[in-house]
């Protein structure tokens, strides 16, 4: 892989979606940079927000009325008036509550500035602890960053420039990489540091034990329910590390079902005598010709097994509805809708301490007497060799389209080649198109095969238990570890394949790279899009969390520069609410004594208006007689005495 690079700057980190995946990278320096600011930006954010509390509560008790005598509550208000940092308000709230108590009983003027010193102790404590952990906090929110590389594209392995050697190495060298990487993350709990390069650090698949034989049943062993599924299920590939929006969104599927098989007449046993005219012994396994080269799939010569070697391990592979192949298997083996991996094993002079009853490992012949300098009993192999195959399918949808059922459209679940031609019918974005082509270059090796790529038998986990070609205890699944773990390293292959893709292959096959062009809209976007995890000299933030810590301590800090304004406004709109009120109360008593006054007699000049029209019937209408209205009898008798003059009382009112 070539050297990493990071992107820094703004970008969305779809996995958390448009509004809080949008993430802002920055360097190491940058970040240390951040982070101290941010500590000290929330500190000081604690002490404003303290003020505007001592503000509030003084305030709130500045109408109180109040002696020459009581300095106590003077005191506190010149405290709380002239308040700046919470820490050194409450320092002197206690001391003046304490010299309180010297001279007068606990009260509640006491426990009243003992509680405000706690509430400034309260905040102080929590303005430290959020200086602290907020920033972290924030950065661990978004833990992902893009990676920028210059060379974009992949090696070409099949390139007439690229000698079969490099290939091979190439391979090899992706081979270990991968299976390093499974050994170390996947199913390991908990997850160490190296496991964090990629956007997942392990793809999640499911498995099914005793499943039908994928293979004819004159191959199968012991019984038609001796397979093994493994199936990771749709993958996105946001968790593969492409980050696409949801329109351009891909899912991925591999399923692999192995099985061990038998070899009946498939193996013969041949003598050939050499160049050197020396004689040989061999076992030949008639499973499919290496296209034109041999006729037979395997051999193994007799003397191998008692010349000291360990495990010999070789994996073959043949593509369905692909033309040209390196091995094309028997009927019996070929699968027109899955790709086909063959294993076979020859365990040669492994001794085992203990029988051993796998199917891909059986040991049962025993031997009593000194091997390797000790004299025990061991059991050796059953036979010559072991064979396993593998049918191997995979699969891709379209998540933003679904059938009437509800599901995504998908490819047949098939065979690499077979879902690189179908997929023109699952109606993908551009995006979405190009991330199925990048992984139909990654597919080709993908599978059981390219997990064993050349490693031999370092490819087993049963090699790790040998010492001295013995061998120590093997359980009764021995080969469902074995398939395991070569399916888990075909799923990192794929992992490890994105972010190469991005970066670039390594220098030394670089030559022979296939390389995108990043001025193109759409490749300039897929190699422009593709995640890991965190590099060394790279931090991620969430940028919605920054905006929200700087824009709601801006808010503290200004109210808490504005109190003084801000409390002289809000009085004069108390006032003018006064105002309003008062007006619309004195208008209502206004409009009340009016219509009490509707509701009275009404008189016309000084008679009433009703006793004037029976008065004057028959007279010109409109004419107003001029006859004074009767005075209640309740009034004083002594307006006449002061000679203000006044007319007879009406004894009733017409």
């Amino acid at each position: 892989m070539a050297v990493l690079q990071t992107y820094t700057g703004s970008w969305i980190n779809y996995s958390r979606g448009p509004i809080f995946g949008a993430t802002i990278t920055f360097s190491t320096h940058t970040t240390d940079i951040l982070q101290g600011c941010l500590a000290l930006f929330i500190n000081y954010v604690g002490s404003q927000f303290w003020t505007i509390i001592s503000f509030a509560m003084h305030r709130l008790r500045e109408s109180r009325q109040i002696t020459a005598a009581d300095g106590f509550h003077q005191e506190r208000q010149a405290i709380l008036k002239t308040s700046a940092a919470p820490g050194a308000t409450a320092w002197d709230l206690f001391v003046l509550a304490f010299n309180h108590l010297k001279k007068k009983k606990y009260d509640k003027e006491t426990f009243g500035a003992v509680v405000l010193a706690f509430v400034a102790v309260l905040i102080y404590g929590c303005s430290l602890a959020a200086g602290i952990t907020i920033p972290p906090a924030i950065k661990a929110a978004s833990s992902e960053s893009l990676i920028l590389g210059g060379n974009c594209g992949f090696s070409n392995l099949t390139s007439i420039q690229m000698s079969p050697s490099l290939s091979n190495l190439k391979q090899k060298q992706d081979t270990v990489t991968a299976a390093t990487y499974a050994r170390n993350c996947y199913g390991v709990d908990p997850k160490p540091p190296q496991c964090k390069r990629f956007t997942r650090p392990e793809i999640t698949w499911t498995s099914k034990s005793n499943v039908p034989c994928p293979f004819d049943s004159t191959l199968c062993k012991v019984n038609q329910s001796t397979g093994y599924s493994m199936d990771t299920g749709y993958i996105d590939s946001l968790d593969l590390g492409i980050n696409g929006a949801p329109q351009d969104r891909l899912l991925f599927r591999k399923a692999t079902i192995c099985a061990p098989l038998m070899a009946n007449e498939l193996a013969k046993l041949v003598n050939e005598t050499d160049e050197f005219g020396h004689q040989h012994t061999y076992v030949q396994l008639y499973f499919g010709p290496i296209n034109g080269i041999l006729n037979y799939t395997y051999q193994y010569d007799l003397a191998t097994g008692g010349a000291g070697s360990g495990y010999n391990l070789e994996s073959y592979l043949s593509y369905a509805q692909f033309d040209t192949q390196m091995w094309s298997p028997i009927p019996a083996l070929n699968r027109t809708d899955a790709d086909v991996s063959l294993v076979i094993l020859a365990q040669n002079s492994v001794a085992y301490i203990e029988p051993v009853d796998d199917p891909f490992f059986a040991a049962h012949v025993d031997f009593n007497g000194l091997f390797q300098s000790r004299n025990a009993t061991y059991y050796f192999a059953d036979t010559y060799f072991h064979i396993l195959a593998c049918a191997e399918q995979y699969q891709y949808c379209n998540p933003n389209s679904h059938d009437t059922n509800g599901q995504p459209h998908c490819t047949e679940l098939s065979s690499s080649v077979a879902i690189q031609r179908q997929k023109s019918t699952l109606n993908l974005s551009q995006f979405a198109l190009l991330t199925a082509g990048l992984f139909d270059t990654l597919l080709p090796l993908a599978n059981i095969f390219g997990s064993i790529g050349g490693s031999g038998a370092a490819a087993l986990r049963a090699s790790d238990i040998i010492f001295h070609q013995v061998s120590g205890t093997l359980p009764d699944n021995q080969w469902i570890v074995e398939v395991s773990a070569w399916f888990e390293t075909a799923l990192a292959r794929i992992q490890h394949g994105v972010v190469e893709f991005a970066t670039g292959p390594p220098d030394a096959f670089a030559s022979d790279a296939v390389l995108m062009n990043r001025e193109t809209e759409n490749w300039g976007r897929l190699c422009s899009s593709i995640k890991f995890g965190n590099a060394d000299d790279q931090q991620s933030f969430s940028a919605l969390g920054v905006g929200l810590t700087f824009a709601l301590g801006c808010t503290v800090i200004l109210v808490s520069w504005c109190l003084d304004w801000i409390s002289w406004y809000l009085e004069w709109i108390v006032k003018r609410l006064q105002k309003v009120l008062k007006k619309d109360m004195d208008g209502g008593e206004q409009r009340d004594r009016e219509a009490a006054m509707e509701l009275m007699p009404r008189c016309v000049g000084t008679v009433p208006e009703a006793a004037a029209e029976e008065a004057n019937e028959g007279e010109e209408p409109g004419v107003v007689p001029t006859q004074e209205c009767p005075r209640d009898n309740t009034e004083p008798e002594n307006q006449e005495a002061n000679g203000a003059g006044t007319t007879e009382r009406a004894s009733e009112l017409v």
